[in-house]
């Protein structure tokens, strides 16, 4: 849940940084309030409160942008903890997690 939370403050921070016209990200403490004016969305909530937010926080910002995103972890190997794909086109969860490992997936070659 700890990387949950550092993946939405990282992506929120991110969009706001660099679509100044579309995002919007304010800091008062650990309360945030959050601005993305394409899909009408303005909230306020705590951070590391997961009640506060209507998905779970990686599931919440990554519904709200671009491309594919992996959480992992290196546990000996690395470990898929979290993932969403937005734009599938011959890759998937499934077959990563069941039929390969990260490192196979992402040897030279692969």
């Amino acid at each position: 849940m700890v990387v949950e939370w550092d993946s939405l403050e990282m992506s929120m921070e991110a969009l706001a940084r660099d679509y100044l016209k579309h995002f919007t990200l304010l800091r008062d403490e650990l309360r945030l309030s959050w601005i993305n004016r394409p899909l009408g969305i303005y909230q306020s909530f705590f951070f590391g409160d997961a009640p506060t937010v209507p998905q779970p926080p990686f599931e919440h910002t990554t519904r709200q942008s671009q491309g594919d995103f992996v959480l992992m972890d290196l546990r000996g190997n690395l470990f898929i903890d979290a993932g969403i794909v937005i734009s599938q086109a011959d890759w998937s969860f499934d077959f990563h997690l069941l039929v390969m490992n990260s490192m196979k997936g992402h040897a030279p070659g692969a």
